[in-house]
C-alpha cells in the first residue's frame, strides 16, 4: 500500500471587520456635508440681501394694437420670470431711447432678479439719480440692495436712505 496522505488545504477567509466599513463610511459622509456646509456659507450681505430681495412686480400689461407691444411683450416675460428674454427686447429698445428711465429700470429689475448684481447697478445709476423720475425711489433701493449683494456698503447705505425718502 501507498502510505498517502491527506493533505487539507485551509483557506482562510479574510476576516470581515463592520465597524472599520461603518467608521469609514461615516467619515466620508461628515467630510461631504461638512464640504457642503463650508462651500455654500452665505456672507452677512448676502443673507441679508436675500431677507430683504423681491423681484419688483412689474407694470400691468395691456395687450393689444399699440405702439408699446414690444415693451409690454418683454413685460409679460419678465413676469413669468424669463428675464433673459425680457431683457433682450428691452435692450432693443433701449438702443432707440438710451435715457429713458421705464427701460432702464426694468432692465435693472431683470438683471437683478436673474443674479446680475454688477450688471444691475449700471442700469439703476442713472435712474437713482433723477429725482423727476417716477422710479426714483424703487430704483435707488433696488440699487442699494444690488450694491449690498457686491460688498460695496456705505454706497448701498447711501442709496438705501435715498430710497427711503418720500417724493
Amino acid at each position: 500500500f501507498k502510505n498517502t496522505e491527506r493533505q487539507e488545504t485551509i483557506i482562510k477567509k479574510p476576516s470581515f471587520n463592520r465597524s472599520k466599513y461603518l467608521m469609514a463610511a461615516s467619515f466620508a459622509f461628515l467630510i461631504t456635508v461638512s464640504g457642503v456646509l463650508f462651500f455654500n456659507r452665505l456672507s452677512p450681505n448676502e443673507k441679508l440681501y436675500n431677507e430683504h430681495f423681491v423681484p419688483d412686480p412689474g407694470l400691468p400689461t395691456v395687450m393689444g394694437e399699440n405702439d408699446n407691444y414690444t415693451f409690454n411683450e418683454a413685460m409679460v416675460n419678465y413676469k413669468h420670470g424669463d428675464y433673459n428674454e425680457a431683457i433682450k427686447k428691452w435692450e432693443k429698445q433701449l438702443f432707440q431711447k438710451p435715457k429713458n428711465d421705464t427701460l432702464n429700470y426694468f432692465l435693472g429689475s431683470a438683471h437683478l432678479a436673474n443674479g446680475n448684481s454688477k450688471k444691475a447697478i449700471d442700469y439703476f445709476e442713472g435712474v437713482a439719480d433723477d429725482k423727476k423720475s417716477i422710479f426714483y425711489n424703487d430704483a435707488n433701493t433696488y440699487l442699494g440692495l444690488a450694491l449690498l449683494k457686491t460688498g460695496q456698503i456705505p454706497e448701498a447705505k447711501k442709496a438705501l436712505e435715498k430710497g427711503s425718502t418720500t417724493k
